[in-house]
């Protein structure tokens, strides 16, 4: 044993952990200094706070072997009352006993208990053994294996927190992956920003004892991924509440049959937050019309969404959800889209398997609102926020129905048009990245692909006329979300002059002698509209048809001339030249107006005025894209 500290202590065996846990001491970092095998049980001083056991010290990680046994006794125990927080961190763990790699005593004043494993690897038939207490696993691996003991559960808790990347793999027949006892309200969180993947290759994910009321919580950013063999839930055993937080997803997929149960049941309230995403998938071999993928059991049932980003249920044989009393929602979701059969999985939710019904707001105005029940015979919709015009092209509402329905989804990615007029040899805008578009009109339907930024391109082999319809429907392979636009191809509109000086009178007052300049006595000025629904910068362009002529048929050579903000001057003839280029792309009306010492000015070095005679040109403004 090396002691660092009064706090900090390095040991190398057994016995020296045994004596730093048993001990009367003040330590409360605990470095391997070699790999660990317990050989006697260890029973943790009661009146110990705080623990650390760190398996990696000097750069080295180390191992901790249980013993191989099947008794509580040998093991590090909590047998008494404590509320000690015990955390073991970077360190690789086997485990032999299924009382645990810590076992805590089935006592009600062991429920302050936290056991918490961080960045710790464990293989063995059960890592927690915490019936009262906490327990946490962050960034862990956790394989439950078959080893000198059956496998068994991950842990038998109470609440059971997990965070980081953690990932835990299930091989038992014949229990769960977490068996909760211990305090009547026990509680699954899957900890905000964690990322978690959770497999039972033979079972399901909890078993409640007795009369307990659970509650799970998939937190804000998590991504949770879950795959059952058998269910969420053990036969028919209800979770009390759901709460799947902002920007949280959960996947869950039931791979075999259990009996006529289905994957999930709900007593009280589910509820999805904003962006949140839900995927539960049923696409076993064998289902029944009974093995729905979500049932709502109770009375005080109650399903909430509030603006999640997307849902999808999908059951090879029998309607997703069903519910055995009356269940209140009240949704606020951007789509619902509704099947009234099931492609087989690999086929389905793609562009080619467009839903049956669709609902959505056509203004893009926002969200639809929704509340009504649900029974295992009716769905009843009691208040919507849909327009007249809406309930009148959408399907009628009788249509959306939990009944008769294996699939059906929330959710509506997005799909920009540029605009489309009668003038224009492709269409174009953006969507989902890789996503498929079908776009139809005149009754035939075309599809393209984006790329990978979600930009899409189709060429028109001809222009169409003004007033065609144009149906888009985009959807990425397998997502099981659409979006439904209609367009109709419109006048382009125009970039035209509005008004513009055409006669100009001048002082004869020279503002400049070399050359001698003369400025105007008038406003020079052009005003521009731009109604273009795809406008772009534009040039304004100045030419006359002939030069300063008097009535009398003198001639001004080369008499009007244009002199830019950098003093450049350019003599106006019949070939266009360049007076303002637009700086920014606007639409509507652009007044154009020059100084006095600037834009079209008289020029007098060439030839004298001849002093009585009127001389005129007219200016021709242009104006190019």
């Amino acid at each position: 044993m090396t002691i660092i500290d009064s706090t900090t202590v390095v040991v190398f065996n057994s016995n020296e952990l045994k004596t730093v846990l048993e001990g009367n001491n003040t330590y409360s970092l605990i470095y391997f200094g070699a790999n660990i095998t317990l050989t006697s049980g260890i029973t943790i001083l009661p009146s110990k706070t705080s623990i650390t056991i760190d398996g990696t010290y000097e750069g080295i990680r180390y191992t901790y072997e249980d013993m191989n046994s099947a008794d509580f006794t040998y093991t590090i125990g909590i047998r008494s009352a404590s509320s000690v927080r015990i955390t073991m961190q970077n360190i690789d763990l086997i485990g032999h006993n299924y009382y645990g790699i810590i076992a805590v005593a089935d006592l009600t004043t062991t429920s302050g208990v936290v056991l918490t494993y961080n960045n710790a690897n464990y293989t063995g038939p059960q890592i927690t053994y915490c019936a009262y207490g906490t327990v946490r696993y962050i960034d862990c691996n956790i394989n439950i294996q078959a080893s000198y003991s059956p496998a068994n559960e991950v842990a038998e808790c109470s609440i059971v927190e997990i965070g980081g990347t953690t990932t835990i793999y299930h091989t038992s027949t014949t229990t769960s992956m977490f068996w909760f006892r211990g305090i009547s309200n026990p509680i699954f969180r899957i900890l905000d920003n964690a990322n978690v993947t959770i497999t039972s290759i033979n079972s399901y994910l909890y078993y409640i004892e007795g009369a307990r009321s659970l509650s799970l919580t998939f937190g804000n950013n998590s991504s949770t991924n879950i795959t059952v063999a058998t269910g969420m839930c053990y036969a028919a055993q209800t979770a009390n509440s759901v709460l799947i937080d902002t920007n949280a997803t959960l996947n869950i997929e039931q791979t075999s049959r259990n009996a006529t149960y289905a994957t999930w049941y709900i007593s009280n309230l589910f509820q999805m937050n904003n962006s949140s995403n839900l995927k539960m998938i049923s696409n076993y071999t064998g289902i029944t019309t009974t093995n729905y993928n979500l049932v709502f059991n109770s009375a005080s049932a109650q399903f909430i969404l509030n603006n999640p980003e997307s849902i999808i249920f999908y059951n090879n044989n029998t309607k997703a959800l069903n519910s055995t009393s009356t269940t209140a929602f009240n949704f606020n979701i951007p789509q619902f889209n509704r099947w009234i059969t099931a492609k087989t999985l690999n086929q389905a939710g793609d562009i080619y398997d467009i839903p049956n019904y669709s609902w959505y707001k056509l203004e893009n105005t926002g969200n639809i609102e929704l509340a009504g029940t649900i029974t295992s015979s009716a769905t009843t919709i009691s208040t919507n926020n849909l327009t007249a015009n809406e309930l009148a092209t959408l399907p009628s509402l009788t249509n959306l129905t939990f009944q008769n329905t294996p699939v059906f989804s929330i959710g509506r990615p997005s799909i920009t048009i540029n605009p489309i007029t009668d003038q224009s040899t492709e269409i174009t805008g953006t969507t989902t990245p890789n996503a498929d578009v079908r776009i139809s009109y005149n009754t035939n339907d075309y599809y393209v692909v984006a790329d990978s930024s979600g930009h899409y391109v189709y060429p028109l082999s001809t222009t169409l006329p003004i007033g065609t319809e144009i149906s888009f429907v985009s959807n990425l392979a397998n997502s099981f979300l659409y979006r439904f636009r209609t367009v109709e191809i419109i006048y382009p509109g125009d970039l035209s002059i509005e008004s513009a000086t055409e006669i100009l009178t001048f002082t004869l007052e020279p503002i400049s002698s070399s050359p001698t300049l003369c400025p105007r006595s008038s406003t020079l000025k052009v005003v521009v509209n731009d109604s273009r629904i795809t406008p772009t910068n534009w040039k304004l362009y100045a030419t006359i048809n002939h030069e300063l002529q008097s009535q009398n048929g003198h001639i001004l050579t080369n008499g009007l001339v244009y002199i830019d903000e950098n003093n450049n001057l350019t003599i106006l003839s019949s070939t266009p030249t360049l007076v303002y280029t637009q700086p920014t792309i606007t639409t509507g009306e652009t007044e154009v107006e020059w100084p006095d010492d600037e834009g079209i000015l008289l020029q007098l070095n060439i030839v004298p005025i001849i002093v009585g005679e009127t001389y005129t040109a007219t200016i021709n403004w242009s104006i190019e894209e």
